[in-house]
């Protein structure tokens, strides 16, 4: 009996450690292939898991001290509510956009947004509905249903403005 014990202690500690791993508790983080993991100790970033496999998925934590933000890393749709753009002319388009956004890097997201994902929505929808703006609102309503090449660098653009900041 006393042989059995032994071993059978030593399973339920290693299935308790993964348990509390999966729920971000315990000594040791695992990371998901669909998340980043961010672990922060006191507050200051010291560990980026970005990679699912054994190199990127796993790594010690000190409970009660270090702490762990999780991003998704799928591609998230943002819905921009419809603004209404006088274009050259005189004319006024409802103009009704989406945006398909995704975390490049956590720890720069975090540094670009602290607030977390609506502070980010919030910019990207800022950021690309003056780019909108600023492409659609100078062309007449001719030019613009005759150049929708024009509006395919709308991607690139913003692309760009973001990069920076982890998105």
């Amino acid at each position: 009996m006393r042989i059995l014990f032994v071993p059978v202690v030593i399973v339920a500690l290693a299935v308790g450690l993964l348990w509390a791993a999966q729920i971000d508790q315990g000594p040791l983080v695992i990371n998901r292939a669909d998340e980043y993991r961010l672990v922060l100790r006191l507050g200051r970033p010291i560990a980026e898991l970005t990679e699912a496999g054994w190199e990127g998925m796993f790594y010690p934590r000190i409970p009660f001290i270090d702490e762990v933000e999780v991003f998704d890393k799928k591609i998230q749709y943002l819905d921009a509510a419809a603004t209404e753009i006088e274009i050259a002319g005189n004319d006024r388009l409802i103009i009704d956009y989406y945006v398909l956004w995704q975390i490049r890097s956590p720890l720069e997201f975090r540094r670009s947004f602290p607030r977390g994902i609506d502070q980010a929505t919030k910019r990207i929808q800022r950021t690309v509905g003056s780019l909108v703006g600023d492409a659609v609102g100078t062309l007449t309503m001719a030019e613009l249903l005759a150049r929708a090449e024009l509006l395919d660098t709308l991607d690139e653009r913003a692309t760009e403005e973001l990069a920076s900041n982890g998105v």
